[in-house]
């Protein structure tokens, strides 16, 4: 701790040094101004340096906060927390005292601008306290979560159930176009509209142009307020792509998903208990049928019955959809075994 204090003090010395070397007013500033400015780059230096690391450490996610080496100056990783915080409070408060000793009276700018960084420092020590509260519990309700499934995927593969699962490189292909469209396609549109436009500004008054502005003008706001739902199918697609789940055990057939987290999490099961019809599409598997819907909630339990279509996105390895599709062929000659 006292290299990584050494290290830091060196810095803003040599920064504090640096404006020392200015020159006076009326060139640039006065003498009272310049040994406040080095007062407050020397005494308060380290310690901004700090909160802004301790904020960014709170906001930023894992992997960038490891490639970040340089908040490793900081200081260990366990000081790193309210506490350190605290200090920093307090530090920056027996700074003000120093300063009003070294500078007495104060200026007023002076004052201000103390009153707002000790108040800013408050709301950043209170905002990353909340982060770090919030990150840690919806971790840790990951984790836990996990784990549950886990446990359910080897409590139904031990009673010899067949487990389908999301394939990774299966869901990145069936990702494709609603990212494409709504990254590439609507805002390549929108601009090549926009250009059109801009270029035909000077002679909008031919008919000829008229006529072409008119469809233009059309298509660019038809792009442009695409964005939102096309935003929402996309992550629609990759949340229901990502949590999907089908259990096959003999002759019943359970998909299972989910949506939220934490306390807000709804888990659903559909337990197909007929099956109507069933078509394979190029970006999903159609089953149209009466379905057993289970869903649990913070607010309980609840188990209704009724018919229903179901979309799965084709994001499950090829050996497990031609299972699938085996146990839905099978049930469907069963059917119509019975009917004949």
């Amino acid at each position: 701790m006292t290299r990584h204090s050494a290290l830091k003090l060196l810095i803003f010395y040599c920064i504090s040094f640096l404006i020392s070397q200015l020159p006076l007013y009326p060139v640039t500033l006065s003498l009272q101004s310049r040994m406040s400015l080095q007062i407050f780059t020397f005494l308060l230096g380290p310690i901004y340096l700090i909160l802004i690391s301790h904020l960014l450490i709170a906001i930023l996610p894992v992997p960038l906060r490891t490639a970040l080496n340089f908040l490793d100056l900081i200081g260990p990783r366990k000081h790193r927390g309210l506490v350190t915080g605290g200090c920093l409070l307090g530090l920056e408060i027996m700074t003000l005292l120093v300063c009003i000793i070294v500078l007495a009276p104060l200026p007023a700018i002076i004052s201000q601008v103390f009153i707002l960084t000790i108040t800013g420092t408050c709301l950043v020590i209170v905002l990353s306290a909340l982060i770090q509260a919030f990150q840690s519990a919806y971790h840790q309700d990951k984790d836990d979560f996990q784990k549950k499934q886990d446990l359910r995927k080897k409590a139904a593969l031990a009673s010899h159930q067949l487990v389908l699962e999301t394939d990774p490189k299966r869901r990145q292909a069936y990702l494709r176009l609603p990212k494409y469209l709504t990254l590439l396609f609507c805002p390549a549109i929108f601009l090549i509209c926009t250009l059109i436009l801009y270029m035909t500004r000077d002679i909008k008054s031919l008919p000829a142009i008229q006529w072409l502005r008119l469809p233009v003008t059309y298509l660019a706001g038809l792009a442009l307020f695409a964005l939102l739902p096309l935003s929402m199918y996309w992550l629609n697609c990759q949340g229901t792509s990502l949590v999907q789940r089908i259990y096959i055990d003999h002759d019943q057939l359970y998909y299972y998903g989910y949506s939220g987290s934490m306390e807000e999490r709804r888990e659903s099961t559909y337990q197909l208990v007929s099956l109507q019809s069933f078509r394979v599409y190029q970006r999903a598997i159609y089953i149209r049928g009466s379905f057993r819907i289970q869903t649990q909630d913070r607010y309980g339990l609840d188990i209704t019955t009724k018919n229903k279509a179901l979309w799965i996105p084709r994001t499950f390895s090829v050996e497990q959809e031609e299972s699938l599709l085996q146990f839905l062929n099978s049930i469907n000659q069963k059917k119509t075994s019975v009917e004949q």
